[in-house]
């Protein structure tokens, strides 16, 4: 009876789907196992439905029936295929369980969120398992924002932990997120009157002004002067930040306004990195849609790259004799349009290519042509249009995977610029992946100024990297960028009057001309400065050691017309280099005379410039007419030399020609210089060494090293005879020379003994050798415990890491405790994180770990440690 109620009912539902049809009309098809978005598969409950067929099963027997054909689900408002895995789904994507359009990895995103089944979103809450909750604690836990699917954000500094207070004079400033999970700590101050606001308020009564605290400080809500906040720290304006930038909620070491780059980079807190993925959220998201959206590419900080042609929208397919093109990624964020054409042969390949039978090759296209991914001949593509290489394009050039007008591969030239594509352009900021990053760190990084299309430009000294500062009278100079990618050194003198100006950037009664001791001189900020070696930076020859400033540089001596000093020292410049001869015009001889000159005729042929004299030519400066023969005692040709074991000497004028000598063998075998070498007696033989001294700067001393620390390791006694140097080893059996000279810098990264001798052609000495001690890495003498903690109890739970006796913690941050990846800061649940004892209030359950860091900037971590704290529910009142 049952079976053939069952029958009565497939017929009907026939009817009512033939009806459907007639309707809506006939059903998407899918490749056989693929599931669309939108199609449903039920399991339980003895139906399957999936496609177009749908079996009835009752007591061991089947009756098949019509169903709902592939596509309907969606019309009918069913949910979208489940799934167990991608190749069940057309998007070969399974996530959470249904059929979804893209991968959808993102932590805040989901694909079976309310009215949007089979939809990749971005969600508001908590994360959708199985994908990693979000991180921080209480207040300040981080959360899915519903804009940014790829992480969890958390509360910045405009979500207070604990009010700011003010009593008895002193004001305390509020507790607020520091944009990584946890609060940040209250800093207390004594107010300017030491009287709170009458009002109640969390003030003090006289506050301070934006232009009333010294330098370094700024005028916190609460009206006390507080000392800028280093980079990482949390804030809400950029006064309150030692670098003037306050981004995202934390100070940060620049302006970072990039589309994509940012201050909050895990690890990175407080520097400005590039990032990956999606833009932070307050910055402009990535254009572009599907497989074509932009994303940041954790290289170009000041906008998203697009995927290339490479990527395929659809690819090429053929039917029917015509084949249709692949559609890929633009570059743009959007797909490029398939463009169809009919094959040759009228046929299509067989073996699935989606190319015609009978295929075009590289080779065999007219001109103006290229062959397609389809196997046809197409017409070459303007610039613009996506590309994959350069026969694609009409104009040969396949540059930022777009059809260019030139070849456009400079290192800031972009042939995709926005308004521009196609188009080679000079562009400013960071290259164009995939063109090398621009040298240079922090403010003195090159960028591209929109000028130069074959290097970045690096930052002049016009810009400071730390501005000149005085304090206690002593005034520091200005710290700026050297044009190579670095800043130079400040220096620190002190002032004349031991007193700083007012403005507190120069001293109080600055120095004269005059006023300094010898070997200094007066300079910037008022204050005598020690004179500048030779060979070093110069803009006034009092600022020189010997007085001497020539085209820039500390110069021994005057130079003089023909002689630049480049290096320290005079040296001549090229021949024929423009001079003042008297009053008149003049070129440069080679010799460092400064002669007049004229715009005679070349010489006739035969003259020999250096033995026969003349004019001299303002063009090349060379003899142009001839006077007479120079003396036989006048030098000519090659300078002296010396060149395995012969030495030929300089030749000299004979009846207008230069006469050179034969070269001569020397007796010991050897050169010295341009001369032989003499090992008779001093200096031909060398002697040995008697020590070797060791100088290091902090935190190294000359007992430990700091592993890796540069160490001047330089020789004392002995003496190097001709031709001989002093040769350093990390060994005894003198293989692996590490360098020459009488000092080197050396870095070693384990204890290491150093050996150095002379080594010349005529005697190699005996060694002298120093042991440099290299101070082992920082130990646990004591690791934190696990505790568990009983119920109800409120006592204070106590963790203890101890270093070893032989480490030396650095001064500040030598010890830190941890949450995770977070360092703690003191709250009313933590106290003690930056000792080697740990308090904890017995709130929740928590996992710490302590890092200390010695004097070396090296690091170790303890095991991790957990406080257990039980379900109360689970405790006996």
């Amino acid at each position: 009876m049952r079976t053939e109620m069952a029958r009565m009912i497939g017929v009907r539902e026939a009817a009512l789907w033939a009806i459907l049809l007639f309707l809506f009309g006939a059903p998407a098809c899918f490749k056989t196992g693929e599931k669309p978005l939108g199609d449903r598969v039920r399991d339980g409950g003895g139906t399957s439905q999936e496609g177009g067929s749908a079996t009835q099963q009752e007591g061991g027997s089947a009756i098949q029936t019509d169903a709902s054909p592939a596509g309907f689900a969606d019309v009918r408002g069913q949910d979208p295929a489940t799934c167990a895995s991608g190749t069940e789904c057309s998007t070969g994507y399974c996530v959470d369980g249904v059929c979804c359009d893209t991968s959808c990895e993102g932590q805040c995103e989901s694909c079976k969120e309310s009215g949007s089944v089979g939809t990749c979103k971005a969600v508001k809450g908590s994360p959708v398992g199985p994908r990693e909750a979000c991180d921080g604690t209480g207040i300040c836990k981080s959360q899915c924002d519903g804009l940014n699917g790829k992480t969890c954000t958390f509360p910045d500094s405009t979500i207070i932990c604990t009010a700011a207070t003010c009593a008895a004079g002193k004001v305390a400033t509020a507790a607020t997120c520091n944009g990584a999970g946890a609060c940040t700590a209250s800093m207390s101050s004594t107010c300017p009157n030491s009287q709170c606001a009458a009002d109640g308020s969390a003030k003090c009564e006289t506050s301070c002004t934006a232009t009333s605290c010294g330098a370094g400080f700024y005028c916190d809500i609460t009206g006390v002067c507080l000392q800028g906040q280093p980079d990482g720290s949390s804030c809400s304006v950029g006064g309150a930040c030692a670098s003037g930038y306050c981004v995202e909620g934390v100070c940060c070491d620049g302006k970072c306004d990039g589309q994509c780059e940012s201050c909050k980079v895990a690890g990175s807190v407080g520097t400005c990195s590039p990032v990956k993925g999606a833009p932070p959220a307050t910055r402009t998201a990535c254009g572009g849609a599907g497989a074509c959206k932009g994303q940041c590419d954790g290289v170009n900080r000041m906008g998203c790259a697009f995927p290339d042609g490479s990527v395929v929208c659809a690819p090429a397919t053929c039917a029917a004799g015509k084949a249709t093109t692949a559609s890929v990624c633009n570059g743009s964020g959007a797909c490029t349009t398939a463009t169809s054409s009919s094959c040759a042969s009228n046929l299509c390949a067989t073996d699935g290519s989606g190319k015609c039978s009978g295929s075009c090759t590289a080779t065999s296209c007219p001109a103006g042509n290229y062959c397609d991914s389809t196997g046809s001949c197409t017409k070459t593509l303007d610039p613009g249009a996506a590309c994959a290489m350069g026969t694609q394009c009409t104009s040969g050039n396949c540059t930022d995977s777009v059809c260019c007008d030139a070849k456009c591969d400079g290192q800031c030239q972009s042939c995709k610029e926005v308004g521009s594509v196609g188009k080679c352009k000079i562009v400013t900021g960071d290259p164009i992946s995939p063109r090398a990053a621009c040298g240079g760190t922090g403010k003195c990084k090159a960028q591209c100024n929109g000028t130069s299309a074959t290097a970045c430009t690096y930052p002049t000294s016009a810009t400071e990297c730390t501005a000149a500062a005085c304090a206690a009278g002593k005034v520091t100079t200005a710290s700026v960028c050297n044009g190579a990618g670095s800043c130079t050194a400040a220096a620190t003198n002190a002032c004349d009057s031991n007193l700083c100006a007012a403005d507190g950037k120069v001293c109080a009664g600055s120095c004269t001309a005059t006023s300094c001791a010898a070997g200094s001189y007066c300079g910037a900020g008022g204050a005598c400065a020690p004179t500048i070696a030779d060979g070093k930076p110069c803009s006034a020859n009092n600022q020189c050691a010997h007085g001497q400033c020539v085209s820039g540089v500390c110069c021994a001596t005057t130079c003089g017309a023909c002689r630049t000093c480049a290096t320290g020292t005079c040296a001549l410049v090229p021949v024929a280099t423009a001079c003042t001869a008297g009053a008149a015009a003049g070129v440069c001889d080679g010799t460092g005379v400064c002669t007049a000159c004229t715009a005679g005729a070349s010489c006739t042929t035969g003259i020999n410039a250096e033995c026969q004299t003349g004019a001299i030519s303002c063009a090349t400066g060379k003899p142009v007419c001839v006077a007479s023969n120079k003396p036989t005692t006048t030098l000519c040709g090659a300078a002296p030399s010396c060149s395995a074991g012969r030495a030929t000497a300089q030749g000299t004028c004979l009846s207008g020609a230069c006469s050179v000598p034969a070269p001569m063998t020397c007796q010991s075998g050897a050169c010295s210089g341009t001369q032989c070498l003499s090992c008779t007696g001093a200096p031909g033989a060398s002697v040995a060494p008697t020590g070797i001294t060791l100088a290091v700067t902090a935190p190294s001393t000359t007992a430990l090293v700091c592993a890796g620390a540069s160490v001047k390791l330089t020789v004392t006694g002995g003496s190097l005879g001709s031709g001989a140097s002093w040769v350093w080893y990390p060994n005894v059996t003198h293989s692996g020379s590490v360098g020459t000279g009488a000092s080197i810098m050396v870095s070693p990264t384990g204890t290491t003994t150093y050996y150095v001798r002379a080594e010349g052609p005529c005697n190699t000495t005996t060694d002298a050798s120093k042991v440099v001690t290299v101070r082992p890495p920082p130990q646990f003498a004591t690791q934190p415990q696990s505790y568990a903690v009983p119920c109800n109890s409120t006592a204070l739970v106590t963790f203890t890491a101890t270093p070893s006796s032989g480490t030396v913690l650095a001064a500040t941050g030598g010890i830190q405790w941890y949450s995770g990846t977070s360092p703690l800061e003191n709250t009313r649940y933590f106290g003690g994180v930056t000792t080697s004892t740990l308090t904890a209030v017995p709130q929740s359950s928590a996992t710490v770990h302590c890092v200390i860091t010695d004097v070396c900037g090296l690091t170790a971590s303890s095991n991790k440690a957990t406080m257990t704290v039980p379900n109360q529910s689970t405790c006996t009142p």
